[in-house]
């Protein structure tokens, strides 16, 4: 689905929304962002059976035809400012600016597990801004900074690998707290799950392309510590803005288990990588 501004001239903006097949997140998050839109703005929706969010965003940024590209996921609802924010961050030039990812309203103990595991390090008030990743919940980007990096992005838009490249390039990326999307509840627990051993599996791959296959083994046999290292990184994140941190301790057990499933694709992923190492 595309909703494309008018005429042969660019858009001042692209946005891409993805999301699950049913299509129930992105028209929450189209909808709320329909009085925020004029003819200087393009609106391009992927949503498509089977298909991970960042190979969504990948199919609607080549699709993308604005000056700045603008990213945002059907879990999540931007603000009612958040194509003037988009447009007033770009204006000194910068290649990438990422946004806060805040809890919305009515959220269960599994939304804020959901929540706790994919954003706790995008709540507000946010760290340092330039060594934090962008999400691409709530990211842009210049359009010519995208288009001159195509390969990056040739597989999917997995954030970390695309900005890797932009800033070996010498761009800027940067946080900003102006610009906040609020994480929505229903995220289907099944559902997570898959998806984080899919993108798991997907960043353990990634990672240990071009290693030799006793590196891929080593960083493969501490999978079973991932689970706690990455909740302990979220417990920090979260105890340190002293905001949430019952809410963690409730979700916590939860986390653990979407951690393992990430940890169990991360290792199928370096296992792959290392079956693909060629013979000496």
């Amino acid at each position: 689905m595309s909703d494309t501004a008018g005429g042969g001239r660019r858009p001042a903006l692209t946005i891409v929304v993805a999301g699950a097949s049913d299509g129930t997140g992105v028209r929450d998050t189209v909808g709320a962002l329909a009085d925020q839109l004029d003819d200087g703005i393009e609106v391009v929706v992927e949503a498509r059976p089977g298909a991970l969010v960042p190979e969504l965003w990948a199919d609607g940024v080549r699709r993308a035809r604005g000056e700045l590209v603008g990213l945002l996921s059907g879990d999540a609802l931007p603000d009612p400012d958040w194509v003037q924010r988009t447009v007033e961050l770009h204006r000194d030039g910068t290649a990438a600016v990422g946004g806060p990812i805040e809890p919305g309203p009515g959220l269960g103990t599994g939304d804020w597990a959901v929540y706790f595991c994919r954003y706790a390090a995008y709540g507000l008030p946010l760290g340092a801004s330039e060594h934090v990743e962008i999400p691409g919940d709530n990211a842009s980007y210049r359009g010519d900074v995208l288009r001159a990096h195509a390969p990056s992005y040739a597989d999917g838009f997995w954030e970390p690998f695309v900005h890797r490249v932009l800033r070996e390039d010498g761009h800027r990326l940067r946080m900003a707290t102006a610009r906040v999307v609020r994480f929505r509840a229903g995220t289907a627990g099944a559902a997570f799950c898959r998806q984080r051993f899919a993108h798991g599996r997907h960043h353990g791959e990634r990672r240990s392309a071009g290693l030799p296959r006793g590196r891929i083994v080593l960083e493969a046999a501490t999978a079973p510590l991932v689970p706690l290292l990455m909740t302990a990184r979220a417990g920090r994140a979260v105890f340190r803005r002293r905001r949430h941190r019952l809410r963690f301790v409730a979700a916590s057990p939860l986390l653990l288990w979407f951690y393992g499933w990430w940890a169990a694709g991360e290792l199928a992923g370096r296992l792959r990588a290392a079956v693909r190492v060629p013979r000496r």
